[in-house]
């Protein structure tokens, strides 16, 4: 089971990685510690691999090394972290990942989601960072995955464990949110209707009548 286990931290511009070559263990070993992973003085070196860049966002590997004797190192103490940064160059985006993490789905049962550790927001200029667990050494993406029913269904059962977590009014009201109306639908809508088109012209015939009229 992956839970995010980070606590909820304020907004700091001040906090928010921008270069990756400034992480050391002192770093490493004080957000670890914040998160409630390690005890002090546990972290004995870092190293941080070369940056893996996007259209969206930059990652940073970086490689663990405790001390003899820590306790949890390997298991729930992490020996190989995943930096995200999101800037300047990454286009439009707000703080709904940093969000995602920090508030949404803390405490959620069976999410399926790579533990969280650290994650900070600024606004001017606009950037944030997430340190994720990476997970590279035994998850993959699902692009390549032969499309069959065991496999939509382990998909399906991973959004209802996000659903299930904030799903009613109430539940979201505790984070400050409200049930979606018809504003923020025709934002969603007015952004993914472009897509819309070519998606129906690359099934051709395979799409019933019925089913373009309804799209």
């Amino acid at each position: 089971t992956l839970q995010p286990t980070m606590p909820a931290l304020p907004d700091d511009a001040d906090r928010v990685v921008v270069d990756p070559a400034r992480i050391d263990a002192a770093w490493v070993q004080q957000v670890l510690q914040d998160a409630g992973v390690v005890g002090a003085g546990a972290v004995a070196a870092v190293s941080v691999a070369a940056t893996q860049a996007s259209p969206w966002s930059r990652l940073t590997r970086i490689g663990v090394q405790y001390r003899p004797g820590t306790p949890g190192a390997g298991t729930t103490a992490p020996t190989a972290l995943l930096l995200k940064r999101c800037g300047a160059d990454s286009g439009e985006f707000g703080r709904s990942e940093v969000d995602y993490y920090r508030r949404d789905y803390l405490g959620a049962a069976d999410a399926p989601l790579p533990r969280c550790f650290d994650a900070a927001f600024a606004d001017q200029p606009r950037r944030y960072h997430l340190l994720l667990e990476d997970l590279s050494a035994s998850h993959r993406t699902g692009d390549d995955a032969p499309p069959d029913l065991a496999f939509g269904l382990a998909l399906a059962d991973s959004l209802a464990a996000l659903h299930a977590h904030r799903w009613g009014v109430q539940r979201l009201q505790a984070i400050g949110q409200a049930v979606a109306g018809p504003p923020e639908i025709d934002c969603y809508l007015a952004h993914i209707a472009p897509g819309l088109a070519p998606l129906m012209a690359l099934a051709g015939d395979a799409l019933p009548a019925a089913w373009a009229d309804r799209l």
